[in-house]
């Protein structure tokens, strides 16, 4: 009977844990599961000129893209990844995008992480952090024309995370499966009205 006692408990003790963890307002903590002593702090940060000017040196730093390509994807910034030294590990981009199969469109959502920290999971939080922050700001005129997010899984990638047709961490549905094994997948914003064309489903 004592034993059942603390079995609940405990369960209600770390249910109690993860309420509180959600309601955190603009950071989310993301712990290394291999090296317990790697946090990452997570912060939305669009139009901060600062911060587009750290992410324009990150990749440079690591070569991630050319610098024209990274002068037009700067504004674009919504999100940042530092470690437990205030140092900027990954940065997240949202940029609009017609998907044009559904005839929506969407934020198109890209991260780059440094090498180092790769296959920690960050890229899956900026992901959903990303969804989070904007969703709360869905009325605001930079978002409100949007119905939600749209995330580009490469193959590599792909074959690495979970085949579920929906994610359960972030809740991302497989919208399409490419030929190379890439994935396209969307969550919408909550409340939108989404308007399918009649196209989408029909037979040839």
């Amino acid at each position: 009977m004592n034993l059942c006692f603390c079995h609940l408990y405990l369960n209600h003790c770390r249910n109690q844990l993860k309420v509180a963890l959600s309601v955190l307002p603009c950071e989310f903590i993301a712990a290394n599961n291999r090296r317990k002593t790697t946090m990452t702090r997570l912060f939305y940060v669009p139009g901060e000129q600062r911060w587009q000017d750290e992410a324009l040196a990150f990749w440079a730093r690591h070569a991630a893209l050319n610098e024209a390509d990274a002068r037009q994807r700067a504004p674009q910034l919504a999100a940042i990844a530092l470690d437990d030294a205030g140092k900027l590990q990954a940065v997240a981009t949202l940029a609009p995008a017609l998907i044009t199969e559904l005839q929506q469109y969407l934020l198109l959502f890209r991260c780059f992480v440094a090498p180092a920290m790769r296959r920690q999971g960050i890229a899956r939080e900026l992901l959903s952090f990303s969804w989070h922050e904007t969703a709360a700001r869905i009325h605001e005129p930079a978002t409100y024309r949007f119905a939600g997010i749209a995330a580009s899984v490469p193959a590599e990638l792909a074959k690495q995370t979970s085949p579920d047709l929906v994610w359960k961490h972030s809740l991302f549905f497989l919208a399409r499966k490419n030929g190379d094994g890439s994935q396209l997948r969307l969550r919408y914003f909550e409340n939108v009205h989404i308007q399918v064309p009649a196209t989408v489903g029909a037979r040839p």
